[in-house]
């Protein structure tokens, strides 16, 4: 089953909740979270990013070194995230894998 809420609602102003109390995002070996005003992001080539989304929306000035602790508690939360999710069924063939990294040097 999917785990989620429309978005929409919320974009609208029509709910001033917060859909979920932590949202995320994954392609591949890059990820992010966000846990109220704080965002991070995960690369697999180089020390993650952290934001203060509220202060910093475009996301210029990366704290990670300033708030170590928060990187910590939110990399505990994703890697607990992604522990949960199922492989998906076209990432059991290594193939496609070397594909997608090839694609990936192509834009360098």
């Amino acid at each position: 089953p999917l785990d989620g809420v429309s978005l929409m609602p919320f974009i609208l102003g029509k709910n001033k909740n917060v859909p979920h109390q932590f949202l995320y995002w994954k392609k591949e070996s890059r990820a992010a979270i966000r846990h109220k005003n704080w965002k991070l992001l995960r690369f697999p080539d180089r020390p993650a990013q952290l934001y203060n989304i509220s202060n910093d929306i475009s996301e210029q000035h990366d704290l990670a070194y300033k708030y170590p602790e928060i990187v910590k508690e939110m990399y505990k939360k994703l890697f607990e995230w992604e522990a949960e999710l199922e492989r998906p069924l076209w990432q059991l063939d290594r193939k496609w894998e070397v594909r997608a990294m090839e694609r990936m040097d192509a834009y360098h």
